[in-house]
């Protein structure tokens, strides 16, 4: 849900950048008070709810790259 929500401001952010027709510019806007209504209302659960008791992914160690033949 975290990455969701990243990507999406980030996509948001994006369109800020492009010219848009007024359909899709009223589209976005409309996207953008929703994401800021929900982050603003689940803000203190929202991260809570991410964090909570998960145990952290294991982490994996890079492969060896072969040192190229002098």
């Amino acid at each position: 849900m975290e990455e969701l929500v990243t990507e999406l401001r980030l996509f948001l952010d994006l369109l800020d950048r492009e010219y848009l027709s007024a359909g899709v510019r009223e589209k976005k806007v409309h996207l953008s008070n929703i994401l800021q209504r929900v982050l603003s209302d689940k803000e203190p659960s929202f991260k809570s709810e991410i964090h909570s008791g998960l145990p952290a992914p294991p982490q994996m160690p890079l492969p060896e790259i072969p040192q190229p033949w002098l």
